[in-house]
């Protein structure tokens, strides 16, 4: 039996990112019964100006339908199919337009990505244009004669590790049991040295054992959890094999010719983030080892997306769950800091492709309602600046008019504001257990000076 997608807790990540962003689109492929095994796909957009910025709002995932934009060819999709199993490698897909900066007969482009690409090509029409899709039909190698496969997504084409590669799929039930046991025996090691949850979420009121050093509940960590590695012996690519290369750490270059409005030649870094997932199921609480497959470049912006596996079936268990969030490679937040922004995350469902056999939950959602509520308890860390958090604590506070205006602003409503109070409370308290009382006497001090001159004005 096989329940309904798992909950996700995305963590609001505009702490991270200075403002509010778009949740994540977060999907889950199962795999057979047997093989024990679901991947988890993240996926995010961005816009491209200077620079990658995240986007506002979130593409879905492709679902590799058949192209509809004019000379595509049969083979060529709209979008990759994201919600596969398993990536051997990365897919770099551009499926937009060429550009030039006037009308021209043939438009020249380039693809360098490092060593591991160095593509040039031209495309061209029936009459001179300043932009041109970027579909079969118009692709011409250099001499402008010879044609050339796609450089967008194509149907998901079948690719093989080397045979003396290790293989899931071709592991007997006794040596994937065998797996699984070590996996269990690691876990439970690991539980054995982080028996508490973090104070943030409530560990005091769990009986969580304290240090006989210091008397603290001992915060819990990455480094605590096992990291669930995938499987890479059979899998899919979804570019053509010139546009296929290692999987991508994130902040790499790519040097582009005709590929951006305008024409030209343009350096387009991309964006060093990586997801970090926690997968929670039967099995255990794993930290999943999330790589970047795929990176698509088309008119509407940027995506990219990671992909992971988790040694069990999520789908075979009601208490299934993801935790997720998005952070700058090298400044990961501690595993507290997520948990505790899990008062003000996105509550959703992991999607599932199509042709899973997956039933819909009803709705209203219950299970998405008591989860939001059991863990409103939880004290992330504040949003705003001291200074804003100060001076829109005194605005509210002498003048009860506009005062949904005036959250707004700062991209906050009632909840969210209660939240910031209990942030910085909790910011002043923790200065105050360790003998400083500055922070707790410079906010109450800010906010008399700040209402007096609202007062005055």
């Amino acid at each position: 039996m096989r329940f309904y997608p798992p909950l996700v807790l995305q963590t609001n990540a505009g702490k991270v990112w200075g403002k509010r962003v778009c949740p994540l689109r977060v999907g889950l492929v199962p795999w057979e019964p047997r093989q024990e095994r679901t991947t988890v796909v993240v996926k995010a957009s961005y816009d491209v100006g200077r620079e990658a910025t995240l986007a506002r709002e979130s593409r879905p995932f492709g679902r590799g339908r058949p192209a509809t934009r004019r000379g595509a060819l049969p083979l060529e999709v709209d979008e990759p199919d994201d919600l596969v199993a398993v990536k051997l490698g990365a897919d770099l897909l551009f499926g937009g337009s060429a550009y030039a900066g006037r009308a021209v007969e043939r438009i020249a482009a380039r693809v360098c990505f490092g060593d591991a690409i160095d593509f040039l090509f031209v495309v061209q029409g029936p009459a001179p244009v300043e932009r041109m899709p970027l579909a079969g039909e118009f692709l011409r190698q250099p001499d402008g004669v010879t044609a050339l496969p796609p450089v967008g997504a194509v149907r998901a084409r079948a690719v093989a590790m080397p045979a003396d590669e290790e293989d899931v799929d071709a592991m007997t039930p006794e040596e994937r049991k065998a797996v699984l046991r070590v996996l269990a025996a690691r876990f439970a090691e690991h539980e054995a040295q982080a028996q508490a949850v973090p104070l943030s979420s409530g560990a005091e009121a769990h009986g969580a054992a304290r240090s006989p050093d210091t008397g603290r509940v001992p915060e819990e960590t990455w480094a605590h959890l096992p990291t669930a590695a995938p499987y890479l012996g059979r899998g899919v690519q979804c570019a053509a094999a010139h546009l296929t290369t290692a999987f991508l750490i994130g902040g790499e270059r790519l040097e582009l010719t005709g590929l951006l409005p305008g024409g030209g030649d343009r350096v387009l870094t991309l964006p060093n983030h990586v997801p970090l997932v926690l997968a929670e199921g039967n099995a255990g609480r794993f930290v999943v080892e999330m790589l970047c497959d795929t990176v698509l470049l088309d008119d509407d912006g940027l995506t990219m997306t990671w992909r992971g596996q988790v040694p069990e079936d999520l789908f075979a268990s009601p208490i299934s769950r993801l935790v997720v969030t998005l952070a700058e490679r090298g400044s990961e937040p501690e595993l507290s800091t997520v948990m505790g922004e899990l008062a003000r995350a996105h509550y959703g469902r992991a999607e599932v492709p199509e042709a899973a056999d997956i039933q819909v939950p009803p709705s209203p959602d219950a299970e998405l309602i008591v989860a939001r509520l059991a863990n409103g308890h939880a004290t992330p860390e504040p949003m705003l600046s001291q200074a804003e958090f100060v001076q829109l604590r005194a605005a509210l506070s002498s003048d009860s008019t506009g005062r949904r205006d005036r959250l707004s602003k700062h991209g906050l409503d009632e909840h969210e504001w209660s939240l910031e109070v209990r942030a910085w409370s909790a910011v002043a308290n923790r200065a105050r257990s360790r003998g400083d009382t500055s922070l707790a006497v410079a906010l109450d001090r800010a906010g008399a000076e700040a209402r007096r001159k609202l007062r005055s004005s």
